[in-house]
């Protein structure tokens, strides 16, 4: 009979995908949720969401603008087309794009 080698006690601890790294910075949501709630912590009452995470304050940037340049766009397909069906713009370019 063949005898096993016996297993070796490992002393690497857990690995998580998104464990943070040793050494590395402590965010403030992560370091407001490290205090207990002994040390003088407010303790939100059952049922109310708790804000952490993430933060997602650029997206309300960035919509702002992507409204600003559709409604400029708009502004301006409004203005071309008063011109050219209302002006003699419209006449001239068509007339000049003939050839």
């Amino acid at each position: 009979m063949l005898a096993m080698a016996k297993k070796m006690k490992s002393t690497k601890k857990h690995r998580f995908k998104y464990a943070q790294a040793p050494g590395a910075p402590v965010e403030p949501a992560m370091a407001a949720a490290a205090v207990p709630a002994s040390a003088g912590a407010r303790v939100a009452p059952a049922g109310t969401a708790v804000a952490v995470g993430r933060d997602f304050s650029y997206v309300t940037v960035d919509l702002r603008r992507l409204g600003i340049l559709a409604l400029s766009l708009i502004m301006l397909e409004l203005v071309l087309w008063y011109l050219m069906a209302h002006t003699s713009l419209g006449a001239v370019i068509y007339n000049a794009i003939q050839v």
